[in-house]
């Protein structure tokens, strides 16, 4: 039967790639420098280790065995066949439930209930951005400016968030009524024990000091960074596009994939961006060329990277030696931060143009999402150490200290005396900042404003006048230089901020006991 369902999937995967339009990628990327189209794949990597810390989050609240590694390839095996099955991703959701049961050791009831909330959690985030760009774009674009599609497109979007907000927000009034239900047949029960699980679960997750927030906060991250990818990938072909549009292009192309007509959704997602771009005054055939090469990166790129570790993990037995391959995959994300504000140092001098400054500020952002995974993945593997603290400090130092500060110098064609020395207190602030961290024994909170986020507040102010202005105005440059004075303050000071995502054990040995046997005499009152 396995044998079977593998010659199975191996003609599904065939007839998904035989569909895939070679001559036209080839043409598309042709137009695309090497190192750009790479960047963008990397991003795309980033994008998919999120995703999975975000199910190794939940499951460690949960109290089963969240290992980054075998998580990942849970995730690897449910993106493959996601791809083969049409609609809402519901086959790959299948898969990793049943991969949850079988490599994890999940029971059935939590390892649906595990891919239930995740689900939750992302499909919230979505659909509240899909909120925004619809009501935006309906405005803009004609063809959803009928009343009809107003109303069946803002019902649909409704009815999915004000349904998750009553499941968190009632979470304990619709486990009493689900407990004093009736059940008359069997798939009733299982029903009903799957809702008291999962209930269970989002209860545990509530009572998380602040997790939810943290939850949504990672979610709404991953979601973001897919029409960052799409702004540098349509930048790459014109300079003329307005951000906020692209951005709601991106989402609402995503709602209409989800329908399920074809595997991936397939089609329907290449016809929604193509025709949308088109509107939007982009040549028809850099319109289909920016849809091919952004669907390789976010679809076919990732049933490639998604073979590829599933590949590895059964050479290598079962993952048994996945762990220690990757011991360095903590520091290989910090030299790549680090990498990035090189880069940015090095565009600066070779090109400040407004284009230039937005990528570099873009490209902060990602060094941002980089920071935030390093030091957590270390902390995960328990793979901290000296070496790595340091080499995390002078990356942080690179790219929120300097980078920012070489994006502002480069738009000023004269510095004066006292300019320069606000330009200077910011890095020295920020070397200060980062050596007084290293040297503090309680990691539970930050002591002072963290470069990180400094670095992001300033890279913030510099995107926003991008579109504001053509250049740096008088008006800009007073509110950059008080900006950056502020921000310097800050960093040195000594007040205490609560970091937002803890790696502390959300559920100790005891508590998990406690939570299994909670969740056991709910589904199993007898005993």
């Amino acid at each position: 039967m396995k044998k079977l369902g593998l010659v199975l999937l191996s003609i599904l995967l065939i007839i998904l790639f035989w569909q895939f339009d070679f001559s036209g990628f080839i043409a598309s990327i042709s137009q695309v420098p090497p190192f750009a189209f790479i960047a963008l794949l990397m991003i795309q990597v980033v994008s998919q280790l999120l995703v999975n810390y975000q199910w190794c989050r939940i499951g460690k609240i949960m109290g089963g065995e969240h290992n980054f590694f075998k998580m990942l390839y849970v995730n690897a095996r449910g993106a493959i066949i996601e791809s083969v099955t049409p609609g809402v991703k519901v086959g790959g959701e299948v898969t990793r439930a049943l991969l949850l049961k079988n490599e994890l050791k999940y029971s059935a009831q939590e390892a649906a209930t595990l891919v239930t909330i995740q689900k939750i959690v992302s499909f919230f985030s979505f659909f509240v951005i899909n909120l925004f760009a619809f009501a935006h774009l309906s405005n803009k674009i004609e063809l959803f400016q009928s009343s009809f599609i107003k109303f069946v497109v803002f019902f649909f979007i409704l009815a999915i968030i004000c349904a998750l907000i009553v499941l968190f927000t009632c979470t304990s009034y619709i486990d009493n009524k689900i407990k004093s239900a009736t059940v008359k047949h069997k798939w009733t029960d299982v029903l009903k024990r799957y809702m008291i699980t999962v209930l269970s679960n989002i209860k545990i997750l509530k009572n998380a000091k602040g997790e939810i927030y943290k939850q949504l906060l990672l979610a709404l991250s991953i979601w973001i960074l897919f029409p960052i990818k799409m702004i540098l990938l349509v930048r790459l072909f014109t300079t003329n596009y307005d951000w906020v549009l692209l951005t709601e292009t991106t989402f609402i192309s995503y709602m209409v994939g989800m329908i399920p007509l074809l595997p991936g959704g397939l089609g329907s997602f290449e016809a929604t961006m193509t025709s949308l771009l088109i509107v939007m005054q982009i040549n028809s055939s850099d319109a289909l060329a920016i849809t091919l090469l952004f669907r390789f990166i976010t679809f076919w790129f990732v049933i490639l990277i998604s073979l590829l570790y599933v590949g590895i993990w059964k050479v290598r037995g079962g993952g048994k030696m996945i762990t220690t391959r990757f011991k360095h995959l903590p520091n290989t994300l910090t030299f790549c931060n680090m990498a990035i504000g090189i880069l940015v140092f090095c565009l600066m001098i070779y090109n400040s143009s407004l284009s230039s400054i937005r990528l570099a500020c873009y490209l902060i952002y990602i060094s941002v999402i980089l920071d935030t995974l390093d030091g957590n993945l270390a902390r995960h593997f328990n793979l901290c150490s000296e070496m790595g603290k340091q080499l995390d400090s002078f990356a942080d130092f690179v790219s929120f200290g300097i980078a920012p500060i070489a994006i502002f110098v480069s738009g000023i064609d004269y510095i004066p005396w006292y300019m320069l020395i606000a330009v200077l207190l910011y890095p020295l602030a920020g070397g200060f900042r980062l050596a007084r961290h290293n040297l503090q024994k309680d990691y539970e909170y930050f002591a002072g404003l963290p470069i990180t986020a400094a670095g992001s507040i300033k890279a913030t102010a510099l995107l926003i006048n991008s579109y504001l202005n053509k250049k740096f105005t008088p008006g800009f440059t007073i509110f950059y230089l008080l900006l950056t004075v502020a921000l310097s303050i800050m960093m040195v000071s000594r007040f205490r901020i609560n970091r937002i995502l803890k790696d502390k054990e959300l559920n100790n040995r005891k508590g998990n006991i406690k939570d299994r046997m909670h969740r056991s005499q709910i589904l199993h009152p007898t005993r």
